[in-house]
């Protein structure tokens, strides 16, 4: 029987973690992935952690196989009960395909969200609703949702717990910028960055391209301390838009200084880009703390020593490497698993190119496609292990006079296992679930 393990659980993480794992497979579509927390939302709260998490990758997942253009947003609304106990309401609402009237009573049923031919071209629901189902049950709530067919469906829960709520002290104090520019063609994300910076005090003025960024800009430029502009946008895209900004109106970087907003996706584009006039970058979907910090850090100039051209994220470990585009190959046949490593990777080498693979033939042939510079290989996968899949790639590896590093990946981290996979050329050995900071290190070990 499923007992629940109630822990003290950072919920801006939590939710920030639950994120990051399909943020990469929704961006990879072109589909925009929005977060929006409550500015009130305290930092701790007594729950099961890892269960609330499963249930919102799986929540998020759905939606993203759901939505091939749009938009997929995680929003999150706190309400306090008292000075101990707080409701949080979780939402996560897409512009997908929608349930038809006549599916919605089989939603929380095995494969049957929609009908054969959207089973046939998306793939099933499969098992990941009714688990959410039944651990939200047991957390003492249910999953609630609103479709409409062909324009999207939102899913609801929400859950009171324990909580521990901050002294009534902003965190967010001492900030200099006034007044900034949010240019974006997507409205909800400028909906979500425009309460960000008014809780800290600072007035927005919202542009949604090029054109209409310039024309303000030139009667309001006196006024505007900060331009935060989306690389993505349609005709003219960000690089582009600030470009013109600053040599059609004369916008010295110093006094007018610019965040562009990236996707993981477009990081290795962007990674080689330079003298395109941007101060900072924040890979989205952006969360208050990071943007605030890099606001802070512009207002204090620590900016000046890093290249234009850098693409940052903050709070992330970063692997220090002496060449860029780095080829990863995943080898990994469990969906949630290959999402966490995918994420994990993108999150230490934002530059780097992701290949996977479902199973070890389909490593090797990715290995020969694309010649990586290193593998992570799952031991145990179906038509052929991780064991086998090292071995043919280290006889091509002989013929081609290199030597591929390969980190195996396995959920037993006994001394025979790692004994097995050293013994047939594996580098390195990694328990599941990955320590981020254990990847970090063999990541810039082997490919500096």
């Amino acid at each position: 029987m499923l007992q629940l393990e109630i822990t003290k659980t950072d919920i801006n993480e939590l939710i920030g973690n639950a994120i990051d794992l399909i943020k990469h497979e929704g961006e990879k579509k072109q589909v925009e992935i929005l977060l929006d927390i409550d500015a009130t939302i305290p930092r701790y709260a007594y729950v099961d952690g890892l269960r609330l998490k499963q249930i919102l990758v799986n929540l998020l997942s759905n939606a993203v196989k759901f939505t091939e253009k749009g938009e997929i947003e995680l929003k999150v609304i706190f309400q306090k009960i008292d000075s101990k106990l707080g409701k949080f309401l979780f939402s996560v609402r897409d512009t997908g395909i929608g349930i038809a009237d006549s599916q919605k009573d089989k939603l929380f049923k095995a494969f049957s969200q929609a009908d054969s031919s959207t089973t046939r071209k998306f793939g099933g629901t499969g098992l990941g609703l009714i688990i959410s189902e039944k651990l939200a049950r047991k957390m003492g709530t249910t999953i609630r949702f609103e479709s409409y067919e062909g324009k999207g469906t939102t899913f609801m829960f929400d859950i009171v717990s324990q909580v521990e709520i901050e002294p009534s002290v902003n965190k967010y104090t001492h900030i200099k910028v006034k007044r900034s520019m949010i240019i974006d063609d997507n409205h909800t994300n400028c909906f979500i960055l425009e309460k960000m910076l008014e809780q800290w005090g600072i007035q927005t003025l919202i542009c949604h391209d090029a054109s209409s960024a310039l024309s303000i800009l030139e009667k309001e430029k006196d006024t505007i301390d900060l331009i935060i502009c989306d690389y993505q946008m349609p005709s003219i895209n960000g690089i582009e838009t600030i470009q013109m900004i600053r040599d059609k109106l004369h916008f010295p970087a110093k006094r007018y200084p610019v965040i562009l907003l990236y996707s993981s996706v477009d990081a290795f584009t962007l990674y080689n880009r330079e003298n395109v006039s941007v101060d900072m970058y924040l890979v989205k979907p952006v969360k208050a703390d990071e943007l605030f910090h890099l606001i802070k850090d512009i207002e204090s100039g620590k900016i000046a020593s890093k290249s234009e051209s850098s693409i940052v994220q903050e709070n992330q470990p970063q692997a220090t490497l002496s060449e860029n585009k780095k080829i990863i190959l995943i080898a990994e046949d469990n969906e949630f698993n290959m999402l966490l490593a995918k994420a994990l990777v993108a999150d230490i080498l934002p530059e780097a190119v992701i290949i996977e693979a479902i199973n070890g033939k389909n490593a090797v042939e990715r290995y020969v496609e694309y010649s990586p510079d290193i593998i992570l290989m799952d031991v145990q996968m179906p038509i052929m292990g991780g064991i086998e899949a090292t071995i043919e790639i280290r006889k091509l590896d002989m013929k081609l006079g290199k030597h591929t590093p390969i980190i195996a990946l396995t959920a037993n981290s006994i001394t025979e296992e790692r004994e097995k996979c050293l013994n047939v050329g594996m580098d390195e050995f990694l328990s599941k679930p990955i320590a981020t900071h254990k990847l970090a290190e063999f990541l810039n070990y082997f490919l500096s």
